[in-house]
């Protein structure tokens, strides 16, 4: 009854304050978002809420998209005798946060459905954390979701509806983002399972993702996640469901320290804090690079496999199933060897100082002449080696800096790699391929707020449209090459 009137509040004072035009005008222009990766949430929610079985809902984030493939795992639990179920994936995308998948499923978890929750290891998706923005990405063309959402969120949508709007304009005339490769909504099937486009090894370079280290710290919980989670396992409980958390997929390369005791004090704490169980051996959600994708939380195809394997073996022991697993486990993908015949701009090459790091030719720093200079452009060889990465400290604190290219030969931009150099106004990518050079979310932190990203004209919606990339929509804009 509370959560009626305030709605009610909230949607009065929605079109009280917000002015009739704008308000139309996002409603009624076409859907622009929804070709893009974000237009899966929708289709996430209908099966959620149409599903005519019980359910086993899965909620996270990515590690949900891209962990479990929920027709094949529908397959095991029939072939085990627990067809009555239906495994439902609501989980797409960090940038999304849990709260938002928590809040969207809360009023359709119904009686005999089991709840696993499986948030990424990272700060953002065990949290609070909650972006107005991406969700009206979302929400595009099934605005219905919002009726979902709890006053606080409610009133930071309305608050940034009419900006919603105005980029809504603007992709209507342009022309709307289509999303790229495994990031486009056509990459999901009926399931939500991604196999319509490949994702067939590690593409990470190093096998994993410097910049997302995974550490099993107690602190990541904060204190009103907790409560907010506990609340929700106490409302879907009351409806007659149940709740348990799994660790989602881990790349092995990523964690600072899995060690048995490591695992074993951080699986007490969940314990001690949550006020439902963990489902399955926490030690098997953390796998060999192999099986990893672009992210240290993505699986591959054969590692999808592998986890829902997993899962549902799990399920299946809470049930007290014993017969074996119909589940065909694949080989590791080998990953292709590097070939680098390439050839790039070579004049800065004595501006730099380079180290061989565990067999990668990085650059770590500047020499005198390089830390005079305005523009710089990293090299494409040195020393006779191709140059492909750059090391975090590299550049940072340089304040005479404004301008630097970067070559299709660096393979990885580093968090906070520009941190203190605050004149710099210009990175140059030279990369049409988003996907090959790898950019978590906070290349930008430390440098002025007006610094552009350029790219080559040719891929500028490539890279709004990337996963990662897409992060930096606001920053980023083309050039001619």
């Amino acid at each position: 009854m509370k959560r009626a009137v305030l709605t009610v509040v909230l949607t009065v004072l929605f079109l009280a304050i917000m002015p009739v035009s704008v308000f139309l005008v996002g409603w009624c222009v076409p859907a622009q978002f929804d070709e893009t990766y974000y237009g899966e949430l929708a289709d996430m929610y209908e099966r959620l809420t149409s599903s005519g079985k019980k359910k086993i809902v899965l909620i996270g984030t990515s590690g949900v998209a891209f962990g479990v493939e929920a027709a094949l795992a529908d397959e095991e639990l029939e072939a085990s005798g627990l067809g009555e179920y239906e495994v439902c994936k609501f989980g797409l995308y960090g940038a999304l946060g849990t709260k938002l998948m928590l809040d969207l499923s809360r009023d359709h978890i119904n009686s005999g459905d089991i709840v696993i929750f499986m948030p990424e290891f990272m700060d953002q998706t065990m949290s609070l954390y909650f972006s107005a923005s991406d969700t009206w990405y979302s929400f595009d063309g099934s605005f219905g979701m919002f009726w979902e959402l709890d006053s606080d969120n409610m009133g930071s949508m309305i608050g940034s509806y009419a900006g919603f709007t105005a980029e809504k304009v603007s992709y209507a005339r342009d022309g709307k983002p289509q999303g790229s490769g495994i990031y486009a909504h056509s990459s999901f099937d009926e399931y939500g399972d991604l196999t319509n486009a490949s994702r067939p090894y590690n593409t990470m370079s190093g096998g994993y993702d410097p910049d997302s280290m995974i550490t099993f710290d107690s602190d990541m919980w904060t204190d009103d996640f907790v409560e907010y989670v506990n609340e929700y396992y106490e409302d879907i409980s009351d409806a007659g469901a149940e709740m348990y958390y799994c660790f989602s997929p881990m790349n092995a390369s990523a964690v600072t320290d899995a060690s048995e005791e490591a695992i074993d004090a951080y699986a007490e704490y969940t314990e001690e804090v949550l006020d439902f169980g963990i489902l399955g051996n926490p030690e098997d959600s953390i796998m060999e690079a192999g099986w990893f994708y672009d992210s240290n939380f993505h699986l591959n195809e054969s590692g999808s496999i592998v986890y829902t394997a997993g899962l549902c073996e799990s399920l299946k022991t809470r049930f007290g199933v014993t017969s074996p697993s119909s589940i065909e486990i694949p080989d590791m993908p080998e990953i292709p060897e590097e070939t680098d015949e390439g050839e790039g701009n070579n004049e800065d090459v004595d501006c730099f100082v380079y180290e061989d790091v565990d067999g990668v030719w990085t650059v770590t720093g500047l020499t005198d002449e390089g830390a005079l200079r305005t523009s710089l452009t990293v090299p494409y060889t040195a020393e006779g080696e191709t140059v492909t990465a750059i090391a975090v400290e590299a550049l940072q604190n340089d304040t005479v800096l404004e301008e630097i290219v970067i070559q299709e030969n660096i393979s990885r931009l580093r968090d906070s790699m520009f941190s203190g150099c605050t004149a710099l106004r210009s990175i140059y990518l030279c990369q049409e391929d988003p996907s090959e050079i790898d950019v978590a979310f906070n290349l930008l932190d430390g440098v002025s707020e007006d610094c552009i990203i350029y790219v080559p004209a040719d891929s500028l919606t490539l890279y709004i449209d990337d996963y990662f990339w897409g992060h930096y929509m606001g920053n980023i804009a083309g050039y001619e090459t």
